[in-house]
């Protein structure tokens, strides 16, 4: 009997920690007068990792949120009910260029976690869920502090780069992620400046040759950048009967720079992979193309994987 109890226990335990599939909450997050609710997910080797993950996307849901709303004119429930979804896709986006996120509320509590085990491609991940429950009076003291530094972000003019360097070290404007960026920090209220420049290959290897050559170009016309750089690290060609298969490595660096300074205010890393098999020459670029490819799906995925005329909030 013992025995049973216990079995019991350890069952009723692992069907609290660890689920099959999305909560119902991460869906359609609680309504309760007098607060906020937040839906996050991250996912990762590492549970810890996972579970930062998670409130990393919480917190950037309300960054970007708040801003949204103080340049929309309108209270923030206002503007949640009103663009809700297309809100959640584009802090997404602002997560991966703001990769340390800012911590602009301070009371908040976490009312529920879960996590799900999946494997893709033999690796073993940790997706972890969480429910974050904020006071509205906290969203209302963030958006006084944000109005405040609205001026500030009008009067200084921003510039969003992005290049691509392929392996016979051609030069390419990325403009789906450069125009996706813009038009992102362009609805919170930034002064988007569009600035042509010409790196050559051997600046876009560095990002410290990047940002200094961004500097001398554009400042102080623009007085920060956002920075996105692909480089391929590694290509591997393998004969197979009358084909020729070719991988390529490589890496899209985001990074957003205040000019002024020098100093590099958050950076992202993204690694990608592009592979083509064809009996000619042409593998070769078709693998770049599709590495370009990854990263563009890459950076504008939300981040629960869902397709992107999903509903998820």
């Amino acid at each position: 009997m013992k025995k049973r109890s216990l079995l019991l226990l350890l069952f009723t335990f692992l069907s609290f920690s660890l689920i099959y599939g999305e909560p119902a909450w991460f869906s359609n997050p609680p309504k309760e007068s007098g607060f906020f609710y937040f839906a996050g997910i991250g996912r990762g080797k590492d549970p810890k990792a996972s579970k930062e993950a998670a409130l990393a996307d919480v917190y950037s849901q309300i960054v970007y949120m708040i801003r949204a709303s103080v340049t929309a004119n309108s209270t923030f429930e206002k503007y949640v009910e009103e663009n809700e979804k297309e809100a959640r896709r584009n802090s997404a986006v602002y997560s991966k260029v703001r990769a340390k996120g800012e911590a602009v509320i301070e009371d908040f509590s976490l009312e529920k976690q879960e996590t799900e085990k999946i494997k893709e491609d033999g690796k073993e991940y940790t997706v972890f869920y969480v429910l974050v429950k904020v006071p509205k009076k906290e969203i209302e003291k963030a958006r006084e502090r944000l109005e405040k530094e609205a001026a500030e972000r009008k009067a200084n003019a921003m510039g969003v780069f992005a290049f691509s360097l392929s392996p016979d070290g051609n030069i390419e404007d990325v403009e789906d992620i450069r125009t996706t960026i813009e038009t992102v920090y362009k609805e919170m209220g930034f002064n988007i400046k569009s600035i042509d420049i010409n790196p050559t290959a051997d600046v876009l290897k560095s990002r410290n040759k990047m940002i200094n050559f961004i500097k001398k170009s554009v400042y102080p016309q623009i007085k920060k950048a956002i920075v996105c750089t692909i480089i391929t690290s590694n290509v591997r060609k393998q004969t197979q009967g009358n084909f020729v298969i070719t991988s390529i490595l490589g890496s899209l660096n985001i990074s957003e720079v205040n000019l002024e300074t020098g100093e590099v205010v958050s950076s992202n890393l993204i690694e990608g992979k592009g592979v083509s098999m064809r009996k000619d020459d042409s593998a070769v670029n078709d693998a770049y193309r599709k590495l370009i490819k990854s990263f563009i799906e890459k950076f504008m995925e939300d981040p629960s994987g869902k397709k992107k005329d999903d509903d998820y909030i």
